[in-house]
């Protein structure tokens, strides 16, 4: 591994409360999908359920009878019944939980309200459970435990613990979950339903403890709800994360929702997977569907394009995972328009959870668009702004790109103007080539191009995307990327000092799968320096369309016809008058070329295919301005 930012974010590990985002653990790819349960609805029966109502409970403090909240700093720092939003000076915007019985209470750790007003002797660290006496339930095979949680904490991530426990005996321990898998200071949504399977202790028992424990962060909060003990699966697989693969072997690796067509090279799918059950799955079968779903028109695509399949050589065991790569061979578009990557599960057994044994990824192919944003509408935003030490003239932000197969024209940055911009701050585009090799993140931006020309923000810009094109004179009129290289794009803020600062939108869908050191924030403080961050910000980067000469002329069928269509390998293809097709292709659907074929002058043209077998192709009539392509159906 090499030696490149192994002394990151030195700069965000201060206290930061609510002005502040954190950097992402490097792990979390991996544990963010193996620790944080899918929302599941119950496989079975309910065994215990408590909505932590305050009827008749106010000798217990409203908690329910026989749970005890103890307080291990001696503080009176404990868990809480409540019906209210949190308190605290830094969660004054935080409402009540937003479950379904929330109006009844629920538990809370008010952590904020604890350290508010500051301590004279400096904020205290939580110490605090809240757990349950013996709960009977009937005994069963697989158990889970649902409940409803909204939590944030700060400031020790490495010892904090959010998390909760189980025992069947009330002395012997397990931790089944742990919220500070999760960067500090980041929110999930209110009301968030949690599943953990919790069999591996539980399994066949008829006594249940639970407990919840927050240790060690000063702030935020933790409040829970709608707690119940379910009857689980036995037999349960759940795709957990699927990533698709642009890499060219770089060391950091971005990600992609949308590439120009000259710059698409062959796509890698990698897929997460659980048995999520007590039984051991045999013939376990992960499959791979590739569909061209639309146009950039929005018109129907070419439907199925590419499949693939693994067969583990082994029984599948219970509460295990693996991962498997679709790379051989990789699929490659050669059209524009929308693809829908398609990963399912299958076994001997009926899977108890149908709705998490698949999952789809949607990416674009355009005329002249990147982008690593997944939406085209954004409300708030992120930037220099939510970090420590922003506000300085000269903060930046950029975001990691991988060169063209040739060289690429770039024209402009594209970013969205998030609404909580301040109105008259001014930006101007950067790109910077991007070194993997060097010893810090710093020393790995070199600047390519600084445009002169500034954009004032003003309020008809907020709320929307805007252009920052790079200028069309001097040294950057022909601004271009070149392959084998990665690049950083992104912007500048100019008169930050003033107090005005700049934030483009915020994706945090992308953020759960962004790939470590790929965004970026440079903080021009008294020590400037960059470092990298897991928040995806609305930049994108506009491409000369069409560079190497690849022309999406048409899908639709006029541009030239098969029939008859399906057949037995004998057909006829008609040629549209005006067009200069000069060869076909046909692919299967893996992408792989099995013929190829020159056109004469006739509009119309007889093939034998008879030797192939049956299945569905892709047939394509190629010119000077591309390409048209349809379906092949042979039987």
């Amino acid at each position: 591994m090499k030696a490149l930012f192994l002394t990151f974010i030195a700069f965000c590990s201060v206290m930061v409360h609510a002005q502040t985002e954190a950097v992402y653990d490097s792990t979390k790819e991996y544990v963010e999908w193996k620790t944080k349960r899918k929302n599941a609805k119950a496989v079975g029966d309910t065994l215990y359920y408590e909505d932590f109502d305050s009827t008749g409970r106010s000798a217990n403090n409203y908690l329910p009878l026989g749970w005890t909240s103890v307080d291990n700093t001696s503080q009176n720092h404990k868990w809480i019944w409540s019906d209210q939003p949190p308190g605290g000076q830094y969660s004054t915007t935080i409402g009540t939980l937003n479950s379904p019985t929330a109006t009844n209470g629920y538990l809370c750790m008010p952590a904020d309200l604890y350290n508010t007003p500051p301590p004279s002797g400096g904020f205290v660290q939580m110490d605090a459970t809240i757990q349950s006496s013996a709960i009977s339930i009937t005994p069963s095979a697989a158990v889970q435990i649902n409940f409803r949680q909204f939590y944030r904490y700060c400031c020790q991530q490495q010892q904090s613990n959010l998390s909760l426990e189980v025992s069947s005996d009330g002395v012997n321990w397990v931790e089944y979950f742990n919220n500070t898998v999760i960067s500090q200071s980041t929110m999930p949504p209110n009301g968030n339903i949690i599943s953990v399977d919790v069999s591996p202790t539980l399994a066949y028992q008829s006594t249940v403890y639970i407990r919840f424990r927050f240790n060690n962060a000063s702030h935020y909060f933790w409040m829970i709800d709608d707690l119940a003990i379910i009857e689980g699966a036995a037999n349960a697989f759940s795709v957990n994360a699927l990533n698709l693969g642009f890499g060219h072997s770089y060391l950091y690796e971005p990600t992609y929702t949308q590439l120009p067509i000259a710059m698409v090279d062959s796509i890698s799918t990698k897929t997460w997977f659980e048995n999520r059950g007590v039984n051991d799955q045999t013939s376990m079968k992960v499959d791979l569907n590739v569909y061209h779903d639309s146009d950039l028109l929005g018109n129907q695509g070419s439907g199925l394009l590419f499949q693939d399949s693994v067969l583990l050589a082994q029984p599948f065991p219970a509460y295990s995972t693996d991962t498997v790569t679709f790379d051989h061979p990789k699929f490659k578009p050669n059209q524009k328009g929308i693809y829908r990557f398609e990963v399912s599960l299958s076994s001997d057994s009926i899977n108890q959870i149908p709705q998490e044994g698949f999952m789809n990824k949607s990416f674009k192919v355009s005329d002249s668009i990147l982008a690593r944003d997944s939406k085209e509408f954004y409300s708030q935003g992120i930037g220099p702004a939510n970090y420590v030490g922003s506000g300085n003239d000269g903060d930046k932000w950029g975001v990691l790109f991988n060169g063209a197969q040739r060289n690429q024209a770039i024209k402009a940055l594209r970013i969205f103007v998030a609404t909580n911009t301040n109105v008259g701050v001014q930006i101007r585009p950067l790109l910077w080539e991007f070194n993997q090799n060097a010893s810090t993140l710093t020393a790995a931006m070199s600047l390519v191009a600084q445009d002169t020309a500034l954009t004032t923000i003003t309020s008809n810009m907020l709320g929307k995307w805007i252009d920052l094109p790079f200028s069309q004179s001097g040294s950057l009129s022909n601004l271009t990327i070149s392959p084998n290289k990665q690049y950083v794009i992104g912007w500048e803020e100019v008169n930050a000092g003033s107090g005005l600062q700049f934030r483009a939108g915020r994706d945090n869908v992308m953020e759960s799968s962004v790939p470590d050191v790929t965004n970026f924030v440079y903080i021009n403080d008294a020590s400037p320096s960059w470092g990298w961050v897991s928040a995806v910000a609305a930049v994108r980067a506009v491409f000369e369309p069409n560079v190497v000469g690849i022309s999406e002329v048409s899908q639709k069928s006029g541009e030239f016809q098969l029939y008859p269509n399906p057949n037995h390998g004998q057909f006829n293809l008609s040629l549209e008058s005006g067009t200069d097709f000069q060869a076909i292709e046909l692919h299967n659907l893996k992408g792989q070329l099995i013929r190829r074929e020159n056109l004469n002058s006739e509009s119309r043209q007889s093939f034998d295919f008879s030797q192939l077998e049956s299945g569905i192709y892709l047939i394509s009539v190629i010119g000077e301005k591309g390409r048209a392509t349809q379906k092949l159906v042979i039987h």
